[in-house]
């Protein structure tokens, strides 16, 4: 974890994850003060695998954001209506 982040950074390690994530970006806009990080899956992922990627990317939020008292510093939102079926 380091207090001085880079989000675009993130969001490239983010996308390293899975060969499943197709792509993942930092939203230049924050929801409650948290960085929202936006994925996309490279098709419709099955629950255990969208879990999966998800605890994943968590760890490395953890790793390279600073923690906030609320516990809450990074949103994931996926997007795998795009993926083709």
């Amino acid at each position: 974890m380091t207090e001085d982040y880079n989000a675009d950074e993130t969001a490239r390690q983010l996308a390293g994850v899975s060969p499943l994530v197709d792509y993942a970006i930092a939203s230049p806009y924050k929801q409650e003060g948290a960085q929202v990080f936006i994925f996309s899956a490279k098709r419709k992922l099955f629950t255990e695998e969208m879990v999966s990627i998800c605890r994943d990317m968590a760890a490395v939020i953890r790793r390279e954001m600073p923690k906030r008292s609320n516990g809450w510093v990074a949103l994931i939102y996926p997007n795998q209506y795009a993926a083709a079926s």
